[in-house]
């Protein structure tokens, strides 16, 4: 299932009560953290995911992983952009080819962690910041979750 809905990423509306919340999101390869979703999540959760993502290798297609066993939460941290939006120098700093491999990576260690229990949640991750087309990102998420029966809601902002 893949669905789109209007609301915060982190109250799981739209999803199964009784699966681990896995929630994916797309960051750069530089190191960078402070713009963006990520405000939200360190707002949110804390600071884990952010500690996660400055201890990890930060090569294209990477992820990596904070859990908080308690609230049946995982944040992954998907390297899916090389370096900053910049309008002159780098327009759409997006990978697909990274966020294909970073999804793949993402279900391998999910289903390693949790069996078929889990479901992502997730902004439009890479379309923003990052300058991606939506679409593109879209399909290659359901390419990636779908297809291997992980429920997929996306959670858009009010305008």
């Amino acid at each position: 299932m893949y669905k789109e809905i209007v609301g915060d990423v982190f109250w799981f509306d739209g999803g199964n009560d009784d699966k681990t919340k896995v929630i994916i999101h797309c960051c750069n390869d530089i190191g960078s953290w402070g713009s963006g979703f990520v405000l939200a999540l360190n707002g949110n959760v804390g600071f884990g995911p952010m500690e996660a993502y400055e201890n990890a290798p930060k090569r294209l297609g990477t992820i990596s992983c904070w859990f908080e066993p308690d609230a049946e939460l995982c944040v992954y941290n998907i390297i899916g952009q090389h370096g900053i939006r910049n309008n002159i120098t780098n327009p759409i700093p997006i990978v697909y080819q990274a966020i294909y491999d970073g999804c793949q990576r993402v279900v391998d260690s999910a289903f390693a962690k949790f069996g078929m229990d889990w479901e992502i949640h997730m902004p439009k991750m890479g379309a923003d910041r990052a300058g991606g087309d939506w679409n593109e990102i879209s399909r290659i998420v359901q390419d990636v979750f779908c297809s291997k029966g992980i429920d997929v809601i996306v959670h858009l902002l009010e305008e």
